[in-house]
């Protein structure tokens, strides 16, 4: 699994547990975002930037960890 694959999924899983809408989650950023933004993030069409992601962890009250894929953090921890 890509890691845009990975994020997306997480992201479409976190709003769902929430019962949100694509077009509520977007109107939680600052400025709100489309819910095609957000849509293509869920695709893994388009990776959140780094500074969407760290605005996505504090709207789910999360770390920013959950969204790197596992196999990508074993990378990070070997290095």
């Amino acid at each position: 699994m890509s890691d845009a694959n990975y994020i997306g999924d997480k992201i479409k899983e976190l709003r769902k547990e929430r019962g949100w809408s694509q077009r509520l989650l977007g109107e939680k950023f600052s400025p709100p975002k489309s819910f095609t933004v957000i849509s293509r993030w869920e695709r893994g069409k388009v990776v959140p930037s780094t500074g969407h992601i760290r605005e996505m962890a504090g709207i789910f009250q999360i770390s920013t960890e959950v969204f790197i894929c596992p196999a990508s953090r074993q990378t990070i921890q070997a290095n």
